[in-house]
C-alpha cells in the first residue's frame, strides 16, 4: 500500500531491478526490498484500480541491467475531469436505401493521449455516449416521416476532447423488453458502420451497408477456427474497415463475428469495396489479419488456427 498521506495517482519512480527497490512518490519514498521491478508493478495494480482519480496512462521503461533505472510517470492533466465546452459531433444516419433505421450510435470520445473519456472529461472503460435511433422500427427500416429521425447530435463535449470513434450497431424492435427498450442486434438487412479517430465539430454522414438479397452490395468474412486440431469457440472476433478515417466515405463498415456452431464464425453484411483488419481472440491470445478485401456480394474465407 502507498505510504500514509501519499496520493496513489501521484508521479513515482522505481530505482533498481534486482537490487533494493526504492519507490518514490514525489517527496515520499519507501524501500520495498529485494525483488524485480515487475513484482513492484504487480503490487501497484490494485493501488491504481482503487484510485478515484482515474489514471490516464503510465509510461514504463524497464531497466536493462541490475543497476539500471526504470521510470514510470503518470500522464498529466487529462486524468482529471474537464469543463464542458462548445465541442460537438453531429450527422445523419440512414440505410443504403435511404430508409430510417433502428440503430445504436456509440461514441468513444478521445483525449490527446488517446484515452476514452466520459462527458465529464474523465477516463472511462465504457462508451462515452450512446444515442438510440428509432427504437420502435423493425430491422427492415422505414420511409422517413415525422415519427422517425435520421439526424443525431451530441453537444457540450468536455474541453479535453479532441477526436472520436463512432460505432453504429443496427438493431430491430423485435425482442424488446419494454416499449422504451431496443431490440436485438440485427444484420439481416443492414450492416454496422464505423469511423475512426474523426475530428470534433464536424457533421458525418453515416450510411448502413445493405445485404445483397435486399439489393445491396455487402460481403461476408467467414471461416473455420481451431486449436490443436480441434474446433473451438473464439472469445471474440471483429473486423474494422481500413478506409481513410476522415469520415469522407459514408459506407465504412465494421462487424462482430457470430458463432452459430463450434469451429466456425461469420462476420456478415460488411460494406464492400474496401479492406478490413480482422482480430480474433482465444484464451487471451489475439491473431490479426490485415488487408482482407471484401467484394460485392462475396464470401471471403479466412481461417484462424491457434
Amino acid at each position: 500500500a502507498a505510504p500514509s498521506g501519499v496520493r496513489p495517482h501521484a508521479d513515482f519512480i522505481i530505482l533498481g531491478c534486482e537490487r533494493p527497490v526504492l519507490l518514490a512518490w514525489r517527496s515520499h519514498s519507501v524501500t520495498l526490498g529485494y525483488e524485480p521491478v515487475l513484482r513492484v508493478l504487480n503490487r501497484l495494480v490494485p493501488i491504481v484500480r482503487r484510485s478515484p482519480a482515474r489514471l490516464v496512462a503510465s509510461i514504463v521503461t524497464l531497466c536493462a541491467s541490475a543497476a539500471g533505472l526504470a521510470v514510470i510517470q503518470a500522464a498529466p492533466a487529462s486524468a482529471a475531469c474537464a469543463a464542458r465546452s462548445s465541442h460537438y459531433l453531429k450527422g445523419t444516419l440512414a440505410g443504403q436505401d435511404h430508409r430510417d433505421i433502428n440503430a445504436q450510435i456509440s461514441l468513444d470520445i478521445k483525449d490527446r493521449y488517446n484515452n476514452t473519456i466520459d462527458l465529464n472529461g474523465c477516463k472511462t472503460s465504457a462508451y462515452s455516449k450512446t444515442i438510440w435511433m428509432n427504437i420502435n422500427v423493425s430491422g427492415s427500416g422505414v420511409v422517413h416521416s415525422a415519427r422517425t429521425t435520421n439526424t443525431w447530435q451530441v453537444s457540450n463535449l468536455p474541453a479535453n476532447a479532441v477526436s472520436a470513434w463512432i460505432e453504429v450497431y443496427t438493431r430491430t424492435s423485435l425482442g424488446a423488453k419494454c416499449p422504451t427498450c431496443d431490440g436485438a442486434i440485427n444484420t439481416i438487412k443492414y450492416g454496422f458502420i464505423n469511423r475512426r479517430a474523426v475530428p470534433l465539430n464536424h457533421s458525418y454522414t453515416l450510411t448502413a451497408p445493405m445485404s445483397c438479397p435486399y439489393g445491396g452490395s455487402s460481403g461476408t468474412i467467414q471461416g473455420a477456427v481451431s486449436a490443436g486440431g480441434s474446433a473451438i469457440r473464439l472469445d471474440r472476433i471483429y473486423a474494422w474497415s481500413e478506409l481513410t478515417p476522415d469520415g469522407s466515405k459514408p459506407l465504412q463498415g465494421w462487424g462482430q463475428g457470430m458463432q452459430g456452431r463450434t469451429g466456425y464464425y461469420k462476420i456478415d453484411n460488411l460494406a464492400s469495396g474496401q479492406t478490413y483488419v480482422v482480430r480474433a481472440t482465444y484464451h487471451g491470445k489475439t491473431q490479426e489479419r490485415r488487408h482482407v478485401a471484401v467484394g460485392s456480394c462475396k464470401n471471403v474465407p479466412l481461417r484462424f488456427v491457434f
